[in-house]
C-alpha cells in the first residue's frame, strides 16, 4: 500500500511539473498539496444551498420514521443508517483511489519502460462522478455532515432509553440495559470509522483533484512566491553572517 502510494506520488509530481513547465528539482509539490488540502478543509465545513435541500429530505425521511415506527424499529433504522454512512465513506474513497490509479498507471508504466507517452491522460476531471469534481467533494461533505448529525441525534435521543433508563416492553425485548450497552457500542463504530477514513479521503482527493487539467494556478503562484521569499531570507542570513562572523 505505502509503496503504491510512493510510486503514484512520484509519478504525479513528475507529470505535474512537466505540464506546468516548472523546475522539477525545485518546485515544492508537497507544499502545493498542503495548500490545496487546507482549502478543502475550509470548504468542507461550508454547506451549499443544494446540499441543504438534500439534507432536509433526509431529515424528513427520518422524521416520518420517528412518527410511524416503534422504539426498537427506530433504533434499528438509525443504527443501520450509521453503518450505511461508513460504507458510503469507503465507496467515496474507493472512487478517488480508482481515479488516482487510472491517472497514474500510464505514468508509472512509462517510467519503467512498459508504456508510451500516448497513453497519458490529459484530463483527470473526466474520471470523477459525472465528470465534475464538485459532485465527488459534495459526497465527502455529505457523508461527514450526516455522520456528525447521526452521532449527535443518537447520543441525545437514544442513549437515555438504551442505557440510562431502559424501561418498558421495548427495553425488555432488546435485552434491557445490557442489550442497550451492546447497541450503543455497535452504533458508535460507524462514526469512528468515518473519522478515521475521512483523513485518507481528503489526502487522496487533494492529489486527484488538483493535478492535470484540475491544477490550481493560484496555489502554484502561492508556493513559488513562498519559495522565493524563503530564498531571499536565506540569502540575507548569509550576507549578515559574512558581515558579522561572530553570529556563527
Amino acid at each position: 500500500e505505502e509503496k503504491v502510494r510512493e510510486f503514484q506520488h512520484s509519478a504525479v509530481r513528475r507529470e505535474f511539473v512537466r505540464e506546468a513547465k516548472l523546475a522539477s528539482d525545485d518546485f515544492d509539490f508537497a507544499r502545493y498539496l498542503s495548500v490545496a488540502l487546507g482549502a478543502q478543509l475550509g470548504e468542507l465545513v461550508e454547506v451549499p444551498v443544494p446540499l441543504w435541500f438534500v439534507l432536509e429530505l433526509v431529515l424528513l425521511f427520518f422524521w416520518q420514521c420517528e412518527l410511524l415506527l416503534g422504539p426498537n424499529a427506530r433504533i434499528a433504522v438509525w443504527t443501520t443508517t450509521g453503518f450505511l454512512l461508513a460504507v458510503a465513506s469507503y465507496a467515496v474513497h474507493a472512487k478517488i483511489r480508482l481515479i488516482l490509479h487510472d491517472y497514474t498507471a500510464p505514468l508509472v508504466e512509462e517510467q519503467h519502460g512498459y508504456g508510451s507517452s500516448s497513453l497519458r491522460r490529459s484530463s483527470v476531471t473526466a474520471l470523477f462522478w459525472c465528470g465534475n469534481r464538485k459532485w465527488t467533494f459534495d459526497g465527502i461533505r455529505l457523508v461527514s455532515l450526516l455522520t456528525s448529525i447521526y452521532a449527535a441525534i443518537f447520543l441525545i435521543c437514544y442513549l437515555d432509553p438504551l442505557v440510562i433508563r431502559p424501561v418498558g416492553p421495548a427495553a425488555a425485548r432488546r435485552g434491557g440495559r445490557l442489550g442497550g450497552v451492546f447497541i450503543v457500542l455497535a452504533a458508535c463504530a460507524p462514526p469512528f470509522v468515518v473519522v478515521l477514513k475521512i483523513r485518507h479521503i481528503l489526502e487522496d482527493y487533494a492529489v486527484a483533484g488538483n493535478v492535470a487539467d484540475a491544477k490550481n494556478h493560484r496555489y502554484i503562484e502561492q508556493v513559488m512566491r513562498r519559495q522565493k521569499t524563503v530564498r531571499a531570507f536565506e540569502a540575507l542570513k548569509v550576507v549578515q553572517c559574512l558581515r558579522k562572523p561572530e553570529m556563527l
